[in-house]
C-alpha cells in the first residue's frame, strides 16, 4: 500500500537537503583553503604558527641607471638589504637626472619597481614599443632583453650594503612567514573588545526588557537606535575612530579594541535582549509574589534562565569580532609584532590578509591563505569552547531561593 506524500515529507526532504548542502559548502571552503595553502604548509610546517616574523623586505635603492639600444634594455638597481624598513617615500634618481617619488608604504619591491617604471621620466628614455614589458619579480640588479621576450630575466642578483653580489635563485626560500604575532593580536583585540562591550550590552538589554515599558516611546526609540547601530557599516566606525580616537590614543591595540567594542555592543545587546525576552513571565511574577526585589529577580531568575542564550550571544559577538577587518585595519597600527602593552601597534589575521593579499603571489599567497585557515580554526575553537560552557551551565538547575 502506497503512503500519501504529505507536506511533512516535503519539509523533511527540503530541510535535509539544505543541511547537506550547507555542510558541503563549509567542507568545500575548508578543503579549498587547505589545498591552496599546501605550499606554505609544506615549506614552513609548525614554524608558521610559532614564528612572529613576517618578513617582506623593503629595499632602499641607493643607485639606479638605465641603458638601452634597439634590441636591449638594461636597468641597474643597487639595493642594500634593510629588513623591517618601511619608509613612506623613497627618492629614486634616474639616468636623466630627474627625481621620481614612489610610495612604498606597505609595498613589496615588485610593486615599487613597477611603479618606478610607470613614471614619465622613464618613458622619456625608453622606446614606446617597449614600455609595456618591464616587470620586476625580485629585489636585484637586473638586465632585461625586452625585445626577445616579455619579462625574460637574463640575470638577477642582490647587491648588499657592502657591494657584494649575492645570487638568488628564488624568493620562495628567501622569505620567512610566521603568524604568531597576528594570532595574538586577533585574540587579544577580540577578547578586550568583549570585556569592554559585554557589561554595556547586558545593561542595555536589561534596561530595554526589564526597566522600561515595552510599549513606551523611549523603549521604541532606544530599540531602533540599537538596531541602527548594529547595521552601520564597519568603515563608518573606522572613520569615526580615525578622527576622534586615533588622534588622542594613537593607532594601537587599545584603539582597535575600543572600536570593536563599540561595533559589537549593539549586536550583543540585540542577542541578549532576545534571550531575556524568552524568560517566562510566570517566573518573574512568582518571584515578585514571594517578595523578591528587582535585583534578586534579575540575578536569580532571569539571568540563570537565559544564560544559555546569553552565552550563545557572546559567542556570536566574539566570532564577529575575530573576523572584523576594515575598521580594525584602519586603527590597529598594522605593525608586525606581538603587542607588549595596550598602546602597542599590532595586526590581526584579517587585517594582514586585507593589507597583503592584493600584492601576494607564490609562497606569500599560500601563506596568507593558510593564515585565513588558521582564523577559521580559532573561531571554531572558541565556538566549541562556548558549546562546552553552555552544556555545563544547562546541567546545573536554576538556583532556588532559600527558605
Amino acid at each position: 500500500m502506497k503512503k500519501n506524500f504529505s507536506l511533512d515529507n516535503l519539509y523533511y526532504i527540503l530541510s535535509t537537503t539544505c543541511t547537506i548542502l550547507f555542510a558541503s559548502i563549509v567542507l568545500a571552503i575548508i578543503v579549498s583553503l587547505l589545498w591552496n595553502s599546501r605550499a606554505s604548509l609544506k615549506h614552513f610546517g609548525l614554524s608558521f604558527f610559532t614564528s612572529p616574523h613576517w618578513n617582506i623586505p623593503i629595499f632602499e635603492v641607493s643607485n639606479i641607471s638605465t641603458d638601452f639600444d634597439e634590441n636591449k634594455i638594461t636597468i641597474y638597481f643597487t639595493a642594500p638589504l634593510k629588513e623591517n624598513q618601511t619608509p613612506e617615500v623613497i627618492l629614486y634618481k634616474d639616468s636623466i637626472k630627474q627625481n621620481i617619488k614612489v610610495d612604498t608604504q606597505q609595498r613589496s619591491i615588485t610593486v615599487i619597481s613597477d611603479a618606478i617604471l610607470q613614471k614619465g621620466a622613464y618613458k622619456l628614455i625608453i622606446p614606446k614599443e617597449l614600455q609595456d614589458i618591464y616587470s620586476f619579480s625580485m629585489p636585484y640588479t637586473a638586465e632585461w632583453h625586452g625585445i626577445i621576450h616579455k619579462k625574460t630575466i637574463i640575470s638577477q642578483k642582490l647587491t648588499d650594503s657592502q657591494g657584494n653580489s649575492i645570487q638568488i635563485s628564488s624568493d620562495e626560500n628567501y622569505r620567512n612567514f610566521g603568524i604568531l604575532s597576528f594570532v595574538v593580536g586577533t585574540v587579544l583585540s577580540s577578547l578586550l573588545a568583549l570585556l569592554i562591550g559585554f557589561p554595556l550590552a547586558l545593561a542595555s538589554a536589561l534596561c530595554l526588557t526589564e526597566f522600561l515599558s515595552p510599549r513606551s516611546a523611549i523603549t521604541l526609540i532606544f530599540s531602533a537606535l540599537v538596531d541602527l547601530l548594529a547595521g552601520i557599516p564597519s568603515v563608518i566606525y573606522g572613520l569615526w575612530a580615525l578622527f576622534f580616537i586615533v588622534p588622542k590614543l594613537g593607532a594601537n591595540l587599545l584603539t582597535a579594541s575600543l572600536v570593536l567594542s563599540v561595533m559589537t555592543i549593539p549586536y550583543a545587546a540585540s542577542l541578549i535582549r532576545e534571550a531575556i525576552a524568552l524568560v517566562p513571565m510566570q517566573l518573574k511574577l512568582a518571584g515578585s509574589a514571594l517578595g523578591a526585589s528587582r535585583f534578586k529577580i534579575i540575578t536569580q531568575i532571569i539571568l540563570p534562565y537565559a544564560r544559555s542564550g546569553i552565552v550563545a550571544g557572546i559567542l556570536l559577538t566574539l566570532g564577529r569580532a575575530l573576523g572584523e577587518t576594515l575598521a580594525v585595519t584602519m586603527v590597529i597600527g598594522n605593525r608586525n609584532q606581538i603587542p607588549t602593552s595596550l598602546f602597542s601597534p599590532t595586526q590581526t589575521i584579517a587585517s594582514l590578509i586585507a593589507n597583503e593579499y592584493g600584492e601576494a603571489s607564490g609562497l606569500k599567497q599560500s601563506a596568507l591563505i593558510e593564515a585565513g585557515l588558521v582564523l577559521i580554526i580559532i573561531t571554531l575553537i572558541f565556538s566549541l569552547l562556548g558549546k562546552c560552557i553552555i552544556h555545563q551551565t544547562n546541567k546545573n538547575p536554576v538556583p532556588k531561593e532559600g527558605p
